[in-house]
């Protein structure tokens, strides 16, 4: 039996507010920048969008990840002016066949 741990928060911030926290975020934390490879070769995008938020993947090896069994991601909703930070993990999963899915399905998401 599988059993997964997600953690989720978006904070909405005003227009001005949202822009200082959004460059405040890309330059504090780092994000992978090419797909991920793992052991299996199963290859993962490190950069999707949901319901209008652009996600990244943070570093694998900055943060002691392991895809796709534990990871950060942050995303960014420029319309709605709202971080989402992200962590997941489960030590039994092969693969993230949706991002969406994932996020709906195991963190929560609206």
């Amino acid at each position: 039996e599988s059993v997964s741990d997600a953690y989720l928060l978006t904070v909405s911030y005003t227009e001005t507010e949202y822009e200082t926290q959004k460059q405040a975020v890309l330059q504090k934390y780092t994000f992978e920048e090419k797909n991920i490879i793992n052991h299996f070769g199963d290859s993962f995008d490190v950069r999707f969008t949901v319901d209008g938020f652009d996600f990244g993947v943070l570093s694998m090896e900055k943060y002691n990840s392991n895809m796709p069994n534990k990871f950060y991601c942050i995303g960014t909703s420029e319309h709605e002016h709202k971080i989402a930070y992200l962590f997941f993990q489960d030590g039994s999963l092969d693969s993230i066949p949706s991002w969406e899915n994932l996020l709906r399905g195991e963190c929560g998401w609206k």
